[in-house]
């Protein structure tokens, strides 16, 4: 069963990712929960995986790797 529909099931967000088998976006970076733990390899309690000021999805959307703190989305000024 996966009541949110976001690639985990209940019992995989209930007892392995302690996530919220209710929302699909456990941590709201914009990335759903199985998407984080299957394809991204981030954490889907932790918005920033990598503790860089970036989210896990706008270094997605950047092409940056949410796991690394020195890979981070170029900010125009």
């Amino acid at each position: 069963l996966d009541t949110d529909t976001d690639g985990l099931s209940d019992s995989e967000e209930l007892n392995e990712y302690l996530t919220r088998p209710l929302w699909p976006d456990s941590d709201g970076d914009g990335l759903w929960d199985g998407s984080e733990v299957k394809s991204h390899l981030t954490d889907p309690n932790e918005a920033d995986s990598d503790g860089d000021g970036f989210s896990d999805a706008s270094e997605i959307d950047h092409l940056t790797d949410p796991n690394d703190g020195l890979s981070k989305p170029q900010v125009l000024m």
